[in-house]
């Protein structure tokens, strides 16, 4: 008999178990649902295909360090504006360094020259300092954007140079 007493312990923290994780799994479920037709997903805006840059003219000035781009829209659509980004180690294939944010609009077609950005004022700001690049330029991005329904949208097509 005490071993029966014994082996209805162990079966009661079993059910226990079970009960709790059925519980558990009941109530995530009830949550999800409840988020799925509560919570309004916003439907993620992409730029198009066809919005192309191309870096038609760099000029690097290692002693000044002014950069000077030309970039040409090679797409069907019209950018709103465009990043430059730059990196300064050769073992890096994209830029780290955010140069210009704002960029300009530019149409099908049409290029705009970017002149005399000057790399060793530029201040970039990395975990609250202020830093100032001091390698050489090795590589040039820019990464246009357009603007939808008025949010700014960038493009996943990236124009990229070594210099």
């Amino acid at each position: 008999m005490l071993m029966l007493k014994n082996n209805k312990r162990g079966v009661s923290i079993v059910v226990s178990y079970v009960l709790l994780i059925v519980l558990s799994l009941s109530v995530a479920a009830w949550v999800f649902g409840w988020l799925k037709s509560n919570v309004n997903l916003i439907d993620s805006q992409e730029c198009p295909e066809d919005v192309v840059v191309q870096i038609s003219n760099i000029n690097y000035d290692s002693a000044t360090d002014l950069l000077n781009l030309t970039i040409v829209n090679k797409g069907l659509f019209d950018i709103y504006g465009y990043r430059v980004r730059v990196g300064t180690d050769p073992n890096l294939d994209f830029g780290v360094y955010t140069l210009d944010w704002v960029g300009h609009n530019i149409s099908v077609q049409g290029a705009y020259g970017v002149e005399g950005i000057n790399c060793s004022t530029y201040n970039v700001s990395k975990d609250g300092s202020t830093e100032v690049l001091s390698d050489d330029l090795t590589i040039v991005e820019v990464q246009p954007y357009i603007k939808q329904d008025g949010i700014y949208v960038f493009c996943k097509r990236i124009a990229t140079e070594r210099v």
